[in-house]
């Protein structure tokens, strides 16, 4: 006959009482030899005891390792990337040439020690490939420049300027407001430098950003560096008040209108 519950205890607190005393007698025994005395721990069950004895001593140690076990083990510090090379990099960015190993010109292109200077107020050239970094002989060595193979060329109001006479400036130039002209190309120019307000260009596979530009053998924007090594890419390009500093020009026909040939005392500029 089933006893009633004395009175104000659970009728499921001892059974669960006796649950837990025999589970802990278990595990003792479990933890213990034959003899009685408690057996070594090793192996997982130690780093297991070690990791919760941590853990009680250091609560934020018991929580990095609980972060720990859903994610990797972070890894050392690592040097922060450099902007050039997190920062997106435009078709206008500046690329640096200067380590590029120029290209040696063909051996009968033979260039005077003095430049010239070409000013435009409008210098359109037409089918021009820009060809790269060339190393061009000179009278006494090398110059290096870059080069250009154009099929024709549009010069408005031509200025051409070099040095003849120590202290005087010799000129060739245009009548005012006429069109000289290259014509029955290609015409190869070696330019140590290109300027001017880049107004159009035709040809190229992107869009790039029109305005003032400098090109140099040493510095030159991505999307004209982007063209070397690739299929030549014919482009039309138009530059309003332009400045070519030009170590030679190869081929081609020169028509000057109204052409005047003068001295001055003009600083060169070249």
């Amino acid at each position: 006959m089933e006893q009633p519950d004395p009175p104000g205890r659970e009728r499921l607190a001892v059974p669960d009482a006796h649950a837990r005393a025999d589970r802990e007698v278990r595990h003792r025994r479990a933890d213990a030899d034959p003899r009685g005395h408690p057996r070594p721990l090793r192996g997982p069950a130690l780093r297991h005891r070690r990791a919760r004895h941590d853990a009680r001593a250091d609560p934020s140690a018991g929580a990095t390792a609980s972060k720990g076990a859903a994610a990797k083990p972070s890894a050392a510090p690592s040097a922060s990337p450099s902007p050039s090379a997190s920062a997106p990099v435009g078709p206008n960015c500046l690329v640096s040439t200067r380590g590029l190993a120029a290209k040696a010109a063909p051996s009968g292109h033979v260039v005077p020690d003095q430049n010239w200077v070409l000013h435009s107020t409008r210098l359109a050239l037409h089918g021009s490939v820009f060809n790269g970094v060339y190393d061009v002989t000179t009278e006494s060595g090398t110059k290096r420049v870059l080069k250009f193979t154009t099929d024709s060329v549009d010069i408005e109001n031509l200025d051409m300027s070099t040095i003849q006479i120590p202290g005087l400036t010799f000129h060739v130039k245009s009548r005012e407001g006429s069109t000289s002209t290259m014509r029955n190309g290609p015409v190869t120019m070696y330019v140590e430098s290109l300027s001017g307000n880049l107004a159009a260009v035709y040809g190229l596979p992107i869009l790039i950003d029109l305005g003032q530009i400098t090109l140099t053998p040493d510095t030159l924007p991505k999307w004209l560096w982007d063209l070397l090594g690739a299929v030549p890419i014919p482009l039309d390009l138009t530059l309003t008040n332009a400045k070519a500093v030009q170590a030679g020009q190869f081929g081609g026909d020169l028509t000057i209108p109204g052409m005047r040939l003068f001295n001055d005392k003009t600083p060169y500029d070249g």
